[in-house]
C-alpha cells in the first residue's frame, strides 16, 4: 500500500537528505544540513523533516529554530524552502499537514519560507492558504533572507561568458592578472585563519555584525573542509589578499562570501576571484553561479549599491523569489505586532551589543 510519511530526518538520513535537494531542480544551498550547521554557529538551532512517499523521498524543509529569551516561545525559518514539487497537490498538502505539527511541536509563533521560484507556484498559493498560510505584503523583514538574488548563468562558452561581461570589467580582471595576482584554489592548514582574518578587516571597515571564528570555522568546515567547495585566494607577491568561499549543491554553485586585504584594491582581486568562480563552477558542470543579494533591500539596484554594481558587470540574472509566508500559530498577529514595532529596535540593539562583544574578544584574543 503507498502512503505518505511525515517525520523529523534522523542524522544518519542527513546524507540521503542532502541528496535529495542536490538532485532536486530547485534545491537550494541553505536546505542542506551544511547550512544548518553554520546557522547554529551563530546562535540557530536546526531541524531537518521529510516528506516520504513508499519510503522515498518527495519533499524536504530544513528548519531553523530560535528560542525567545524568556518565552516559552520559537521563530522558526524555512529559508528559500520548502523542497517540493509545487505542482504536486498532494504533495503539497501532506507536507503542510505535517509542517503545521512541527510549528506547535516547537511552539512556534509561525513558520515563514521564502520557496525557490517556480513556475507553477502561484498556482498552488490557493492550496497553501487553505492550510493556514499567509502571505506577507512586506518586502523586507529584519530577519530574513532578501527576496531577490544574483545568478550567472553557465549555458554558453567561457569565451563567450567573459565577452559578456562588462568591457571595464574585463579589462579589470586582465589588469589584476598583469599585476601579478593568482588564483590559488589548494587548500592548506592555514585557510581557516586567512579568511577569518580577511573577513574581520570586511566587518570593520563596513561597520557590520561581528561574527565569532567558530562562525567562520563552521562556513569553512561546511563547504570547503567537506570537499564540496572551494577557497578561492588571491595570491600577490605570496599573500593571500583576497578569499572567496564557493559551495556546490548538485549541478548548482552559491560565492557565499568575500572579502579582500583593502590596502590591494586598486588591484581588483575580488573581481578576479568572481571570475575564477564562475570558470570552475563552470568547469564542474553547473548550471549557474549564485552571487547572492544585499540583505535589507527589496530589490537588485546597481546605481544605489556598490555590492550590486560590482554583481551587475557578470551580466547576471535576476532571480525574484515570491514572497514571504507564514504558517501560522494561534499567537500570529500579537507576533506580527511585535515584528513590525519592536522587533527593529530589540535587533539593532542585539547588534550593536554584538558588536562591541565580538571587538572586545578580538582585542583580548
Amino acid at each position: 500500500m503507498f502512503m505518505y510519511k511525515f517525520s523529523r530526518v534522523s542524522d544518519s538520513e542527513f546524507s540521503a537528505f542532502n541528496n535529495f535537494i542536490g538532485d532536486f531542480p530547485h534545491g537550494n544551498f541553505r536546505q542542506t544540513t551544511h547550512w544548518g550547521e553554520i546557522k547554529k554557529a551563530s546562535g540557530w538551532n536546526y531541524a531537518c523533516y521529510a516528506l516520504k512517499y513508499n519510503d522515498a523521498f518527495v519533499a524536504t524543509a530544513l528548519i531553523l529554530i530560535r528560542n525567545i529569551i524568556k518565552l516559552p516561545f520559537s521563530l522558526l525559518y524555512c529559508c528559500r524552502g520548502p523542497v517540493v514539487d509545487w505542482s504536486n497537490s498532494d504533495h503539497v498538502a501532506a507536507l503542510f499537514d505535517g509542517l503545521k505539527d512541527v510549528v506547535m511541536q516547537h511552539n512556534g509563533l509561525c513558520l515563514r519560507f521564502d520557496p525557490e521560484p517556480a513556475s507553477i507556484f502561484t498556482g498552488v498559493e490557493e492550496c497553501l492558504f487553505n492550510h493556514g498560510v499567509v502571505k506577507l505584503p512586506d518586502r523586507v523583514t529584519t530577519w530574513n533572507r532578501a527576496l531577490y538574488s544574483t545568478r550567472v548563468l553557465l549555458n554558453e562558452s567561457e569565451d563567450q561568458l567573459f565577452k559578456n561581461m562588462r568591457r571595464t570589467h574585463r579589462q579589470n580582471i586582465n589588469k589584476s592578472i598583469k599585476s601579478g595576482v593568482s588564483v590559488g584554489t589548494d587548500a592548506s592548514p592555514g585557510d581557516k585563519d586567512i579568511f577569518f582574518n580577511l573577513i574581520c578587516g570586511l566587518e570593520l571597515r563596513r561597520n557590520s555584525l561581528i561574527h565569532s571564528k567558530d562562525y567562520y570555522d563552521s562556513i569553512y568546515n561546511n563547504t570547503v573542509g567537506q570537499s564540496r567547495g572551494f577557497f578561492l585566494k588571491a595570491i600577490y607577491n605570496d599573500e593571500v589578499i583576497s578569499g572567496l568561499v564557493v559551495t556546490m549543491v548538485g549541478n548548482r554553485a552559491w560565492a557565499l562570501y568575500l572579502a579582500n586585504d583593502y590596502n590591494y584594491r586598486k588591484i581588483m582581486p575580488n573581481k578576479l576571484l568572481l571570475w575564477k568562480a564562475i570558470k570552475i563552477a563552470r568547469e564542474h558542470g553547473c548550471k549557474f553561479v549564485d552571487f547572492g543579494s544585499t540583505q535589507g533591500t527589496d530589490s537588485f539596484d546597481p546605481k544605489a549599491d556598490s555590492l550590486d554594481n560590482l554583481k551587475s558587470a557578470y551580466r547576471p540574472t535576476i532571480v525574484n523569489y515570491p514572497g514571504y509566508y507564514d504558517l501560522v500559530s494561534r499567537f500570529y498577529h500579537g507576533f506580527r505586532l511585535a515584528e513590525q514595532r519592536l522587533l527593529p529596535f530589540a535587533l539593532s540593539n542585539y547588534f550593536k551589543l554584538q558588536r562591541f562583544s565580538g571587538l572586545l574578544k578580538r582585542e583580548q584574543d
